[in-house]
């Protein structure tokens, strides 16, 4: 996804912290995880703690409590699962010498494991996974099937009970074959100090140059561009033509 496709989806109210897979395989072509962030939440994204598998870890600045570790991970349905397991071990061994709460969720694809029952895998692989989990006092609280097939394959796990609750799987608010999960954490934030901006008084505009320059803007189209440039040009003439004619 490029810089101009994310503005349109995600304002710019968010921080956003991604790890594309062209930096992890460079010779698979798009693909990647992306953590967005709320910019009332003071959030950084610590340079020591990833390796080279699609996995963001990022902390979360709170007022009354530690600092919490917040771990975004993807793990292919073609990937070396043995890889990935020690991957994922080494993250959390670093991540909980600095951490005492931390919350890890994502796409794992790990069909067979019954998360009502994590004790009866049938594979190695699965077995071990639960096994690093519960080695590392996580507790996963999602059991929401992620698709028509009734598999979990999103799972939200955290260190405390009682810092994420009341997970909800939602249908239908976004093009996926995945639900989106819903899921509330107990917070108290630090105050984040408001930056002053400046709005447009459409009181004292000038309306009639308004409507000249927006009628002929269709004029200055460049039918050659794909849709994202025609949005970014048209976004930035109506952006340059408000400001010459509404006052702030």
């Amino acid at each position: 996804m490029q810089p101009g496709e994310l503005n349109m989806i995600l304002p710019d109210s968010f921080n956003v912290y991604r790890k594309d897979r062209s930096t992890t395989q460079p010779s698979k072509r798009g693909g990647g995880i992306l953590l967005a962030i709320d910019t009332n939440i003071k959030s950084n994204r610590p340079d020591d703690l990833e390796n080279d598998f699609e996995i963001i870890v990022c902390e979360i600045i709170c007022k009354r409590r530690s600092k919490i570790a917040v771990i975004l991970c993807y793990k292919p349905p073609d990937s070396d699962s043995a890889s990935f397991n020690a991957s994922l071990t080494a993250i959390l061994d670093n991540v909980y010498r600095e951490f005492q709460d931390v919350c890890m969720h994502g796409d794992f694809n790990l069909p067979a494991i019954d998360w009502r029952h994590p004790d009866r895998c049938s594979r190695a692989t699965d077995s071990e996974f639960v096994c690093i989990t519960q080695s590392h006092s996580l507790e996963q609280i999602n059991f929401n099937p992620s698709n028509a097939y009734g598999n979990v394959l999103d799972i939200i796990f955290t260190s405390d009970l009682n810092l994420l609750y009341d997970v909800v799987a939602l249908e239908d608010v976004f093009p996926s074959d995945h639900k989106v999960l819903y899921f509330n954490v107990a917070l108290s934030l630090p105050i984040v100090s408001k930056h002053t901006r400046n709005v447009f008084n459409f009181k004292w505009a000038n309306l009639t140059m308004l409507q000249s320059k927006l009628n002929r803007l269709s004029e200055c189209f460049n039918e050659d561009l794909d849709d994202i440039s025609v949005w970014t040009s048209w976004n930035d003439d109506v952006l340059e033509i408000s400001k010459q004619c509404i006052p702030k």
